[in-house]
This record gives C-alpha cells, sequence and structure tokens, in this order.
C-alpha cells in the first residue's frame, strides 16, 4: 500500500468588522479574512453592483475617512 501524506493546514477566517475602529466597524460588514498555513492571506468582498452611471465607483477624496 502506498502511503499518502497527511496536512493539517492551519486556516484563520476573521471578520473585518472586528479588525476596524467600532465608529466605521459597520462599514466593513461582509468582509471576510482568511489566512492559510499563516503566510497565504486572501480577502473577501461582498459583490458591487455595476451600473452605467457610476461605474467605475470613485473613491472618496480622503480615502482614511470612509463613511459609505
Amino acid at each position: 500500500m502506498k502511503p499518502s501524506p497527511q496536512y493539517d493546514f492551519p486556516v484563520s477566517v476573521r471578520r473585518q468588522t472586528w479588525e476596524e475602529n467600532p465608529g466605521v466597524a459597520a462599514l466593513y460588514q461582509g468582509i471576510f479574512d482568511v489566512t492559510l498555513n499563516h503566510t497565504i492571506s486572501v480577502m473577501f468582498v461582498p459583490e458591487i453592483k455595476k451600473n452605467a452611471n457610476c461605474w467605475p465607483p470613485r473613491l472618496p477624496e480622503n480615502i482614511d475617512e470612509i463613511s459609505t
């Protein structure tokens, strides 16, 4: 019988709302940060609705002070 390797990679899933200041945490609802094996990080964000009037979306003037 051929031996098969066993893998048990650590996976961490965090809600982005937990990582932000309480005043703006609600703006990050539905965003998740997944880290695999302490090295690979993937951010999952909800789908953005596209329409012809405002695509591509523009960033606010001061990106560090988001409000919506």
